[in-house]
């Protein structure tokens, strides 16, 4: 049987409290009903002030085996 590829869309600012919540939904999700499924995670934060970057980068290294791919996007701000 040929796997589907899908992408999960996660988008972020100051999260950190509850981003834990959404990738537990994505991961039940990926556990139950996506053995068929080729998953790419694409997570963009938008310059959080909290540790949002820091709880992601935690739930990747013990949760990243169950994507093909995982990519993040920071976005930076930059004062001139």
């Amino acid at each position: 049987m040929c796997k589907i590829d899908f992408t999960f869309g996660v988008l972020a600012y100051n999260q950190a409290d509850i981003i834990c919540e959404t990738l537990n939904s994505i991961k039940y999700q990926i556990l139950n009903f996506g053995k068929h499924l080729n998953c790419r995670l694409v997570i963009t934060d938008d310059n959080s002030k909290d540790n949002t970057v820091e709880v992601l980068e935690k739930w990747i290294s013990q949760n990243g085996y169950l994507f093909k791919q995982i990519r993040v996007f920071l976005q930076i701000m930059i004062l001139l």
